[in-house]
């Protein structure tokens, strides 16, 4: 009897210093900037927490950014729609997320201030993939109600993303063909993932081993194929997700480094009957360099936020495009 005693309060004390262990990580992640701004997603991966202020480099360059109650980083939104608004979804990855630009400078908001009467809300999430995009769109186009949907296409790496099953150290969802019908398969994360998606204590006694966590990993079918007749029919079934809730579809190629890899992408795209926004000759034709409208890891700064904006708008404000599926 009193060795079952003695374990029980052993067991007791252990698990009021590990609670007590806990508060103290979490208040020493909120003093120090290092709140989790990101949590598992049992069908998307991951997304942004509710109801956050976050500072990082990853978030807002001089601001805290904010998400609002429905977890994105955007300004408060009402699911229900006022008469006469125009509202427009905008899927993207760390681009559209904004990345190192403080919130109110993000193409999202300058579109709204090119477009009176538009809600563009963002939904973008930072390393997301078009499969991750395609299965946000799905998740939320009845609730949300789009009368648009512009998906920006990261042509730097979305065609790549889609072959993946962990990315940057997180599980990811990911899609197989099979005879051309896409084949979902959700993220399968590990127990350790779990535990330090639960604890900042764990997320902090494990951070010394990032550098052995294994950060990539392709689906095995993907291992040896090219992900690009994979990347043209997710971005077709998201046009086709958008025309099935009545909403226009607006591709928008966010220009790579590689001239080649970019007209391959977009050849595929024009396959499958988009007719993508090609933003490279915006970029390139702006009267100013390259450098005063990217950050110096290539994401957009607000200049060119405020430039992606303008060209989307103008798309936005045009009779839709021959072929351009609704």
């Amino acid at each position: 009897m009193r060795t079952r005693r003695r374990i029980a309060l052993i067991a007791g004390a252990s698990a009021i210093l590990l609670l007590a262990l806990e508060v103290s990580a979490r208040i020493y992640a909120q003093a120090s900037g290092r709140e989790r701004g990101l949590a598992l997603d049992d069908q998307l991966g991951w997304r942004p927490l509710a109801g956050i202020e976050k500072r990082g480099a990853l978030w807002g360059a001089n601001l805290p950014a904010r998400t609002n109650a429905l977890g994105w980083r955007d300004k408060p939104r009402e699911t229900a729609k006022r008469p006469g608004t125009r509202r427009a979804l905008l899927l993207g990855d760390s681009y559209v997320f904004g990345v190192g630009v403080d919130d109110g400078l993000r193409v999202s908001e300058a579109l709204e201030r090119e477009v009176p009467g538009l809600e563009a809300w963002n939904l973008g999430v930072t390393a997301y993939g078009p499969d991750q995009e395609l299965l946000l769109l799905e998740s939320v186009a009845d609730a949300y109600a789009p009368d648009d949907v512009v998906w920006f296409a990261c042509l730097s790496n979305d065609v790549e993303d889609v072959r993946y099953e962990r990315r940057y150290g997180h599980a990811k969802p990911w899609f197989e063909l099979a005879e051309d019908r896409l084949v979902p398969h959700p993220p399968t994360p590990s127990l350790l993932d779990r535990l330090r998606d639960a604890s900042y204590l764990a997320e902090f006694a494990l951070a010394p081993l990032d550098s052995r966590r294994l950060a990539h990993r392709y689906a095995a079918p993907w291992v040896e194929r090219d992900g690009l007749v994979l990347f043209g029919r997710i971005a077709e079934r998201l046009a086709a997700t958008a025309r099935e809730h009545g909403a226009r579809f607006v591709c928008v190629a966010i220009p790579s480094q590689s001239s080649e890899a970019d007209a391959a992408a977009l050849a595929e795209l024009r396959a499958r009957g988009l007719e993508p926004l090609d933003l490279t000759a915006a970029f390139r034709d702006a009267d100013r360099p390259a450098s005063a409208l990217h950050l110096p890891d290539g994401h957009w700064n607000a200049a060119g936020h405020a430039l992606a904006a303008r060209e989307v708008a103008r798309e936005l404000r045009q009779p839709e495009r021959a072929g351009t599926p609704r």
